[in-house]
């Protein structure tokens, strides 16, 4: 019976849990956070070495990717608040671009 009782309770504490974080809105439209991610980002610029490959990025807030000059253009670009980019894999903006090449009726 103490067993029983102990697994109801672990089992009625995970569904709070659940409940609770899907009830939590996302955490990245808060203005405040905004901001964090932007000092954040200010500070990286300041230690950053212009130069090196290309970047790609992509901003989930605003669903665009983008290809930067380098990490410190990146840098730059989310410290200005101009996007919320994080840097992914090159291939996918490379892509990207490919699609973007083709002529347009041999898309579909």
């Amino acid at each position: 019976m103490y067993f029983l009782c102990n697994i109801c309770i672990v089992l009625s504490l995970l569904n709070v849990e659940i409940s609770a974080l899907t009830n939590h809105p996302s955490y990245e439209d808060s203005p405040s956070i905004r901001e964090k991610f932007a000092k954040y980002y200010c500070y990286k610029l300041r230690t950053c070495t212009p130069g090196g490959d290309k970047v790609c990025g992509f901003d989930n807030m605003q669903t665009f990717l983008a290809e930067f000059e380098d990490l410190c253009t990146l840098y730059k670009i989310n410290c200005e608040k101009r996007g919320m980019f994080r840097p992914i894999e090159a291939q996918i903006c490379d892509g990207q671009k490919k699609y973007l090449s083709q002529p347009r009726d041999t898309i579909l």
